[in-house]
């Protein structure tokens, strides 16, 4: 009875320690073909903008581990930005001091092995506006606020911003319901017998998973936990102008190597019915996306 005990003690800890193992060799991979600094660019160039005037230097603090890096500058000697690598995850660190009293705060990003220039920026702006909110509650809670320095420009609402309009669409939106637009997506994709692997692997799944923010095991659990059911009642009632960016994510999931699938198309429309939106409904909308696509020549 013990032996079995410890086999099957040492087969659920192979479970769990294998694919973390194999996700850390293929960060070492990851990196030793780009490092940080090169695969976020445009992250740590935006974050030097905003809070360093551009003039922060960057260096690894760990001897022989190019998993961590940190964004300094002399200048501004109260703020280090630290960027971790992880299991293909990134989460990016603020360490900021206000008359001698620190603030630790970080938004981490998931899914980021393969991550285009919009991406990134839409990373960098999310992390800028977070950490304009922390730097204004820290300085309100010690005293006046505005003395340690200029609050960064990049900090300033700007309602011409195309990444800030995209993201704000997505504002109102729950966790839960952001979860639910990717189960959709993966049920439309999977009705041809597909898996979470392909469904994870495909690019338009991985831009959306970056621009939510979201990790796909997360949704799955959502998914396994409450059922097809739970995304009608997240999604049912959506603004128009969401409902329309969300329609053409949906709609890709239709696609394969070959051309459009039959059992995904069936489920794609079958799903949005359920979401009150029946099959002409559907096509008059993504008619009139297209047609301003062409307009705007994309």
């Amino acid at each position: 009875m013990v032996t079995l005990i410890i086999l099957f003690i040492v087969l659920v800890l192979a479970l769990l320690i294998l694919p973390f193992s194999k996700a850390l060799m293929k960060d070492k991979q990851d990196l030793r073909q780009s490092p940080i600094e090169v695969r976020f660019k445009v992250l740590i160039d935006e974050i030097n903008k905003a809070f360093l005037d551009g003039k922060g230097t960057t260096v690894y603090p760990v001897k022989n581990d190019n998993r961590w890096l940190n964004l300094h500058s002399d200048d501004r000697a109260n703020y280090l930005f630290q960027f971790n690598y992880s299991t293909g995850h990134l989460t990016v660190y603020l360490h900021y001091k206000y008359l001698q009293k620190e603030l630790n705060a970080n938004v981490p990003f998931y899914n980021v092995r393969d991550v285009d220039i919009f991406t990134q920026k839409r990373m960098a702006n999310e992390f800028i506006q977070k950490m304009r909110v922390a730097i204004m509650k820290h300085q309100e809670t010690i005293g006046i606020p505005g003395q340690s320095g200029p609050i960064p420009s990049q900090f300033m609402d700007d309602e011409d911003d195309p990444i800030d309009m995209v993201s704000s669409m997505y504002g109102d939106l729950s966790m839960h319901q952001k979860k639910s637009i990717i189960n959709m997506g993966y049920l439309i994709f999977s009705a041809n017998g597909s898996s979470w692997n392909d469904f994870v692997s495909y690019g338009p799944t991985r831009q959306q998973l970056n621009f939510l923010n979201l990790n796909w095991k997360d949704c799955q659990q959502q998914l396994n936990s409450e059922g097809e059911n739970i995304i009608h009642t997240d999604l049912k009632e959506l603004e128009d102008g969401v409902y329309d960016s969300l329609l053409m994510f949906w709609l890709s999931m239709v696609v394969t190597e070959t051309g459009p699938d039959d059992n995904r198309a069936e489920k794609f429309l079958s799903m949005n019915e359920r979401l009150g939106h029946s099959e002409q409904d559907v096509e008059q909308r993504v008619q009139k996306i297209q047609a301003m696509m062409n307009f705007f020549g994309q």
